[in-house]
């Protein structure tokens, strides 16, 4: 069982990593101005001169945007299910890393969680699907966001961490929004 708690979490990685898919469309606007330009180092997980994330709370509403406006019907990788998700945030933030749950987000890198709520059982109403993000901004302020829904995401939802003990993760700011992961 431990394994198959892995495999989406080094799939997510490898995804995130990945090449674009040019069967998927682009996000339907442009995106707001939620990080600042400049030329600076390579972020350690892979993002080229990625400009720093400066607002959380915009740069997270904006993603939630991006997702209910270009979420599919279909699940895509059965590993890591994205719904379109992915793909449109990828295209509309190329200079972003969208990684794995167990990366720490910093002012370049968004972990991101996807899965059922409960990853032990079979998918169903009672067992939505789930995609939870964290971004943390130079600033140092955490925001996130959660989309569940079966068969693909409908609710979208802003969360923040419910205290400063908390940490700025996925599945943790999931918790906070009422959406307790089990994988």
């Amino acid at each position: 069982m431990k394994l198959r708690a892995l495999v989406p979490a080094a799939a997510l990685l490898l995804a995130a990593c990945g090449g674009e898919d040019p069967t998927v469309g682009a996000p339907t606007t442009a995106p707001g101005p939620t990080v600042a330009p400049t030329t600076a180092a390579p972020a350690a997980t892979g993002a080229v001169d990625a400009p720093p994330i400066e607002d959380a709370a915009a740069l997270r509403d904006d993603l939630l945007r991006i997702a209910e406006e270009n979420v599919t019907s279909e699940a895509g990788d059965a590993l890591v299910p994205s719904f379109g998700v992915f793909e449109a945030w990828k295209q509309a933030y190329p200079e972003l890393s969208f990684v794995g749950y167990a990366i720490e987000p910093d002012e370049r890198t968004v972990p991101t969680y996807s899965n059922l709520l409960n990853a032990k059982e079979l998918e169903g109403p009672e067992n939505p699907y789930i995609i939870a993000f964290a971004i943390l901004d130079t600033q140092g302020t955490c925001a996130g966001g959660v989309m569940v829904g079966y068969p693909s995401p409908d609710t979208f939802e802003a969360v923040d961490p419910d205290g400063e003990e908390q940490p700025c993760q996925p599945m943790a700011l999931a918790a906070a929004g009422g959406y307790e992961t089990f994988g």
